[in-house]
């Protein structure tokens, strides 16, 4: 899932997505605030597919309910349906990052405490998405004509 207020954004990901050649571009979702990712999730869970995302990419200043907020809501609801009575051991499956503008300190302490997994800054590059989408396991390799 990709989550970003820029329609700009959210196209150059899905070029990107195209240029790496990402043989699931067609089973990405997009949204365009943090409500419409926590819509997302929460009509997997009630489909029963609670794995049906495995990495949210995603802004963290957007309207109505930004990443920061975005991120809680859905860690909660997740753990929520997992039955997660207490913390734990075993990683959540679902990882979350963020490619934001904000990348100074308070930003990446506060993206880290909300639930999110790693924070990038923009602007989204190939190189970024092919290393993201290989450190999560989507592709078996980074590009050499990337590096």
């Amino acid at each position: 899932m990709v989550v970003d207020d820029e329609p700009f954004n959210i196209e150059a990901v899905k070029g990107l997505l195209r240029v790496l050649k990402f043989d699931s571009v067609k089973h990405v979702d997009y949204g365009y605030n943090g409500e419409e990712a926590v819509e997302f999730i929460s009509r997997a869970i009630n489909d029963g597919d609670m794995d049906r995302y495995g990495l949210i990419i995603t802004d963290c200043s957007m309207p109505f309910l930004d990443g920061y907020e975005a991120t809680k809501r859905i860690r909660a609801m997740l753990k929520l349906a997992r039955g997660d009575e207490e913390e734990s051991k075993d990683p959540e499956p679902l990882k979350i990052v963020a490619v934001t503008g904000h990348v100074e300190p308070e930003y990446i302490s506060k993206a880290k405490q909300s639930g999110m997994d790693e924070v990038f800054g923009k602007p989204m590059t190939a190189l970024l998405l092919a290393q993201i989408l290989f450190k999560n396991g989507y592709i078996e390799e980074v590009p050499a004509r990337l590096l």
